[in-house]
Formats: C-alpha cells, structure tokens, sequence
C-alpha cells in the first residue's frame, strides 16, 4: 500500500528519507505497521527519531491521518488506506520567548488542538 507521509520538525528523518514528503510504499494495513516499516527501512535515524528506549512511540511524536485523525499512542492499529496522508510531528512545548538583545518577552504563545485537529493560537 501506498501512503503520502509528511514529517515535521524532525531533521534527522527528513535527510535520512530524502524530504519532508515522501511518498512510502509498505507492506501493511496500519499505522502500527507503517510505523513498523519506517524504523525497519530508514534505521537508526528512524528508530531514534520516532521511538523511545522501550521501542514504543515516544510521546512526543504525534501522529495526523488526513489532517483529520489524531492516533492515540497506544492504538496504533488504526488501519489506513492507499493514498492517505500520514503526519509524523514532534510535539513541542515550553521554554520562553527571548529578544535578540536577551531580554525576556512578555507575551507567550501557546498551541491548543481543537477537536478537529485545526491548531489555534492564543497569547497570554
């Protein structure tokens, strides 16, 4: 089966599968096996990219079927069909704004999910 993935904010597995979008050919039926193929033919990069000591999804990668479809860690046995779009993301949080000349910023922005998958932004 044929799969559109896209990845962001991880470098590492965009050089090693040649591009934020990759157009991945696998032989299975789910994300857990997508996952599965990713890591078997990408190697190290893949593995330390996606996956934590254990071997498991690591919680800060987040997974997107069809800008619709949040995958929850522990059901990864969401099954896809030819053609879907698979974002992998690292999830990013904390830290604090910083100027250029060092100082603290006072206004931080935060991403909250809304039930559809659409990000929104909020400044407090």
């Amino acid at each position: 089966m044929k799969v559109n993935v896209r990845l962001m904010a991880l470098p590492a597995l965009i050089k090693a599968m040649g591009g934020k979008k990759v157009e991945v050919d696998f032989p299975g039926e789910t994300v857990a096996e997508l996952l599965e193929h990713i890591v078997e033919r990408y190697g190290r990069a893949a593995e330390e990219a996606l996956l934590n000591d254990d071997g498991h999804l690591d919680s800060i990668i987040q997974i997107l079927i069809n800008e619709r479809q949040w995958v929850v860690h522990d059901e990864l046995d969401v099954p896809l069909k030819e053609g879907d779009s698979v974002i992998f993301m690292l999830l990013v949080a904390g830290g604090e704004m910083v100027s250029s000349s060092g100082t603290r910023c006072k206004r931080r922005r935060q991403l909250s999910v809304q039930p559809l998958g659409r990000p929104t932004h909020t400044l407090s």
